[in-house]
């Protein structure tokens, strides 16, 4: 942001806020570099619900919808500690909070240049950012950085539950605060007590402690990963 010489203080006719130009804080708005299009989004998305943390029927069930791509504002405040975060903008769902924390490359970007004015921009609480970066003046801030973070949002539905997920446009991450429980498997209980008795058995039949426990060890890394694939489409 240039300020004119021999202003005392500037009136930014973009954010509404007074800024001093004598002070240290210099203010910056950035935009996030997108690296993951929707094509890929929903690649990453179908990958993320068939996880091994997820329902196995999920993703052969489950048919979703991907939203456009959506950006949203966030205020870094830099200082010699670490960044504070502050939204500028109501928050549409409880993941977009976990942007912030997603690390992105970020450009600098003119309303003229017409390359993001395809997607859609919350307007910025101007109100909420006058008053962060006044604040930002009197504490030991030295930058303050507008940044518009993109991101996908995917919904869907599970055993008549509505879900949604968030993936970033950065770096292709799903974040979701709620979804659907992994039933237990009927074979992990009955599975689970034969190898721990066969474990035991053989910890009490091999002679010298040494020897014992590194043969348990042997065998439970060949029963998890022999049994484990059995187990879970059970």
């Amino acid at each position: 942001m240039a300020v004119p010489r021999g202003v005392d203080r500037f009136d930014c006719s973009w954010c509404g806020s007074l800024l001093d130009p004598g002070g240290s804080l210099r203010f910056y708005r950035r935009y996030e570099e997108v690296h993951v299009s929707s094509t890929e989004a929903a690649q990453l998305f179908r990958a993320w619900l068939s996880s091994p943390v997820m329902p196995r029927d999920l993703a052969s069930e489950v048919s979703f919808d991907l939203g456009q791509l959506q950006f949203f504002p966030f205020l870094r405040l830099k200082g010699e500690g670490e960044d504070r975060l502050l939204p500028m903008a109501e928050v549409p769902v409880p993941e977009v909070l976990d942007l912030a924390r997603v690390p992105a490359t970020l450009r600098e970007s003119t309303a003229e240049s017409g390359e993001i004015d395809d997607s859609p921009h919350p307007e910025v609480d101007r109100v909420r950012l006058a008053e962060a970066l006044r604040r930002a003046q009197a504490e030991p801030y030295y930058e303050a950085v507008l940044e518009q973070r993109g991101y996908y949002v995917a919904v869907y539905d599970y055993r008549g539950q509505p879900y949604r997920a968030l993936i970033d446009a950065a770096a292709g991450r799903v974040w979701s605060s709620r979804r659907p429980a992994r039933l237990r498997s009927n074979r992990e209980i009955p599975v689970s007590l034969g190898a721990a008795a066969l474990l035991a058995a053989e910890a009490l039949l091999i002679p010298g402690f040494l020897l014992a426990s590194a043969a348990v060890l042997a065998s439970a890394l060949v029963l998890f990963f022999a049994l484990r694939p059995w187990v879970r489409n059970g």
